[in-house]
């Protein structure tokens, strides 16, 4: 039998120009919101630091009140 694997969504903010990322990471290993990954950045065509944004639930829920 296979295993499913359940993915959600991260969005992670570039810290220099301020462009939104979005990656796919398994639930299990989600990280906390404020959590820095150094990626590629497509607007600074470099490599710089991203900051790790609330979930998409959270920012929903805010959004309906």
């Amino acid at each position: 039998m296979r295993r499913t694997r359940v993915v959600a969504l991260t969005r992670l903010r570039c810290t220099e120009c301020g462009a939104v990322f979005i990656l796919w990471r398994l639930q299990s290993r989600r990280r906390a919101e404020g959590h820095v990954k150094h990626l590629w950045c497509f607007c600074c065509q470099e490599v710089t630091a991203h900051r790790e944004l609330a979930t998409w639930a959270s920012d929903n829920a805010a959004s309906l009140h």
